[in-house]
């Protein structure tokens, strides 16, 4: 394999793993309910908990010493190159989530509008960010039901 064909191999292959790496992360937080505090209460995704540098799931397995300092010492060799990547992507994953988000709840009743901020209340999750989902709803600039593109 010559460099000029690896390269865009590994950049895709990295941009693919950050992706997956994305998708892990969001369901881990998520199904953990794991939430960031913001100024105006939890906002749903965020970093899966370590300690220092290993995914807690790990560190519940009875790690010895020695096991604990070799994924020390891979986060700290991989870490780098994920923030990296994941700076770039999770801006616009959230961007297209949002917007996702956004036209779904265009088909709610406002009954059920109500009752899901009513939930985020509940659950103490950011209103403003709850509020912003609402937007188009809001503006009546819902999409004409039916399937469309993003």
């Amino acid at each position: 394999m010559t460099t000029a064909t690896s390269k865009p191999a590994l950049l895709t292959a990295l941009l693919l793993a950050a992706i997956f790496a994305s998708g892990v992360l969001t369901g881990l937080a998520v199904a953990r309910r794991g939430a960031a505090e913001g100024a105006q209460g939890r906002v749903l995704v965020k970093e899966p908990p370590r300690d220092n540098g290993i995914p807690l799931p790990l560190t519940r397995l009875g790690l010895t010493a020695d096991q604990e300092r070799r994924m020390r010492e891979i986060a700290a060799r991989w870490q780098p190159r994920v923030d990296s990547i994941m700076r770039v992507l999770l801006p616009e994953i959230r961007a297209i989530n949002h917007g996702m988000f956004q036209e779904m709840v265009c088909i709610l009743t406002p009954a059920q509008d109500s009752a899901y901020l009513a939930w985020r209340t509940r659950e103490g999750l950011n209103q403003a960010e709850g509020e912003e989902q609402m937007t188009r709803v809001r503006d009546g600039t819902c999409p004409a039901p039916g399937p469309s593109a993003p």
